[in-house]
């Protein structure tokens, strides 16, 4: 999966960004490729790792259908992450591993724009209602520290101007800027 990722990569690369029809489709087929083999790796971590993954190599070669399915396949996952995971031959709580990944999903949501049928901010508001059902542990501040990435990334998303951008995709700042309409405010 890495390996096709960096093949799609290499070819956005190659072609500055200005992708053909006949790169534009093989990016797409490489993120496709992917997409179905994803699921037949054992490892939820791993799993959530490379939907991420392929979800920035996709958002990068402007493919944003496979953008909106890697990351709506990420969330679906969530709730599967163990409590603990084994990390150099010992059990630890996955809660940092969580916590992490997490940070970089939200990071990336900011600049996915958002689908007109879905509506606004829809694949961040689908991680907030699993982050409500996820069973944190009781004793950590992980959740609070997730929270607060999540209104950090709120509180950027109703700027007029995003920190960053990916070339020649549209993030909500440039489709929306701060209307109040679209905010929900």
């Amino acid at each position: 999966v890495q390996c096709v990722n960096r093949l799609a990569m290499e070819t956005g690369r190659v072609v500055k960004g200005h992708h053909t029809r006949k790169t534009a489709g093989f990016v797409r087929a490489c993120t496709a490729y992917c997409y179905i083999t994803i699921p037949s790796i054992q490892s939820v971590t791993t799993r959530l790792q490379l939907y991420l993954l392929t979800a920035q190599v996709a958002l990068s070669n402007q493919c944003l259908g496979q953008v909106d399915a890697c990351i709506k396949d990420a969330l679906s996952l969530v709730p599967e992450v163990p409590t603990q995971l084994e990390v150099e031959g010992k059990m630890r709580s996955s809660e940092q591993f969580l916590e992490g990944y997490l940070c970089q999903l939200l990071s990336t949501l900011l600049i996915v724009p958002d689908s007109p049928e879905q509506g606004v901010l829809y694949l961040t508001r689908g991680l907030l209602n699993v982050l409500q059902h996820y069973t944190w542990d009781t004793s950590s501040c992980a959740r609070a520290r997730v929270y607060l990435r999540a209104l950090d990334m709120l509180s950027v998303a109703a700027q007029e101007h995003y920190p960053y951008h990916v070339r020649k995709v549209d993030s909500n700042d440039v489709l929306y800027g701060s209307d109040p309409k679209t905010l929900g405010l």
